[in-house]
């Protein structure tokens, strides 16, 4: 136990200690050479901000990344609704009560992943125009701005806090 213990609090083999891996954590704006002295050749130079043009095959991939991971996330919480209207959909066939207005259920599932492909797109645009103003950068896959990683932070923090005071 106490070997396990110290291996994770030395870190883990990732070559810096517990408290330099949560120092790079939490001040992700800060150089990697100020937190890891001892990585030589370590030049953060070359990853400073700089904005490039996306073409298509990026717009591609940065709105199929969104889609993918928001319907990753989010298709587990709907599936309940999904499998509802279904129940409800079959039952109204077998009482003879389907109207033209009722949807398929494939209907209703394809309007939720096409929701948030329009998600998508709207998210990937603002990765775009975030990156374009120097804000974040796809190369540290972070931001380089500590004040909007802090509105960040506290807007999340507030909208976890107010839906837990909803919940309770």
């Amino acid at each position: 136990m106490r070997a396990g213990l110290a291996y994770i609090v030395t870190g883990a083999g990732l070559g810096m200690s517990a408290w330099e891996t949560t120092t790079l954590a939490l001040f992700p704006h800060q150089q990697a050479h100020d937190v890891m002295p001892g990585m030589p050749g370590m030049d953060m130079g070359a990853m400073a901000p700089g904005w490039m043009a996306w073409g298509f095959a990026t717009w591609a991939l940065i709105i199929a990344m969104w889609w993918t991971m928001m319907i990753a996330m989010m298709t587990p919480s709907a599936t309940p609704t999904i499998l509802l209207y279904a129940r409800v959909h079959r039952h109204a066939l077998a009482q003879g009560q389907v109207q033209d207005k009722l949807a398929p259920t494939g209907a209703f599932v394809l309007g939720y992943l096409l929701v948030w492909l329009g998600f998508a797109a709207a998210a990937a645009a603002l990765q775009w125009a975030l990156e374009g103003a120097g804000l974040v950068s796809a190369t540290v896959m972070g931001s380089w701005n500590r004040w909007l990683s802090g509105a960040v932070l506290i807007t999340a923090g507030s909208i976890s806090s107010r839906r837990s005071r909803i919940s309770a």
